[in-house]
């Protein structure tokens, strides 16, 4: 598993895979790729159920990476260092066999999300053009992430680094010297992005995200979105404390899922009376009820 901010150095030798990625060395850089676990690994590509589409059993959210370093081995196989970017999606796949390939959508964090569509609403708010429908709001919402994420990568993913002992450092290493220009380009990139997409649609939005695991993501953005637009600041306020006691429910139910999983496999896991002291009150609908 390999997530945004992560870097990793992977050996490949399965044929499929060193096909993959000769060729898209074979291509000028940068290089990116989508990072997706299939079950099953290579054995699963082009079996029936496994296709990258809703309902199947290959999973259709992953990591957008990009290959820092690419080595051919005399061996045939390839050692890279690869460095994640950011969430992505499959919209719909392209190609099974020999390796799988589709279309994908940058899907950042709800935060950026939630970022993307205010930033659209206030476009929208200058623009001269009537109440867009909903498939072009998402389609908005999605450009404006995927630019502020990309205006982000000077600053957030640079070159490779070890440390002392020649050791790969596990998470992306910060330009520092990038964050002001960075700070600065994004916004204007932001707005870019959304009133380039606002000009090439045709007011329709097209059925872009229908089925897809993106749907659900960007209509939340755009309803929150909306409510601010509605509400004010209050409505931004309540919005933020909304988003803040979701995830923190949802960090504890996987924290309480991670334990049993331990659990299952090792016997009973101590839990720091530290750590349950910062556990919040239950959520109103309730803990899950394997939650312990």
């Amino acid at each position: 598993c390999l997530l945004p901010g992560h870097q990793v150095a992977m050996s490949v030798w399965q044929p499929q895979y060193t096909l993959m990625f000769n060729r898209l060395l074979s291509e000028p850089g940068p290089h990116y790729y989508l990072h997706v676990l299939m079950p099953g690994g290579a054995e699963s590509l082009g079996e029936p159920d496994y296709e990258l589409e809703p309902g199947s059993k290959a999973s259709l959210m992953g990591t957008l990476c990009r290959v820092a370093v690419g080595q051919r081995n005399a061996d045939s196989t390839l050692t890279l260092v690869v460095q994640g970017l950011g969430r992505g999606v499959v919209l719909r796949p392209t190609q099974m066999l020999p390796y799988s390939r589709g279309d994908v959508q940058l899907l950042p964090d709800c935060e950026a999300l939630l970022a993307g569509a205010l930033a659209s609403e206030r476009v929208l708010g200058t623009a001269a053009v009537a109440a867009p429908a909903r498939a072009v709001k998402r389609r908005l919402v999605a450009a404006a992430a995927a630019a502020e994420l990309e205006a982000h990568l000077p600053y957030e993913a640079v070159k490779v680094s070890v440390d002392a002992g020649g050791h790969l450092a596990p998470l992306n290493q910060l330009n520092v010297s990038a964050a002001a220009a960075v700070i600065a380009a994004a916004a204007p990139a932001v707005e870019e992005a959304i009133r380039g997409t606002l000009s090439s649609l045709d007011g329709s939005g097209g059925p872009l995200y229908e089925g897809s695991a993106a749907l659900r993501l960007l209509d939340g953005a755009v309803e929150a979105a909306e409510r601010v637009a509605a509400g004010g600041e209050e409505a931004a306020t309540d919005i933020g404390a909304e988003m803040l006691e979701g995830l923190e429910e949802r960090v504890w139910t996987e924290l309480d899922g991670l334990l049993r999983d331990i659990e299952g496999q090792r016997g009973p896991v101590p839990v720091p009376s530290q750590l349950l002291g910062l556990m919040p009150p239950a959520p109103e609908a309730g803990w899950p009820d394997s939650f312990r």
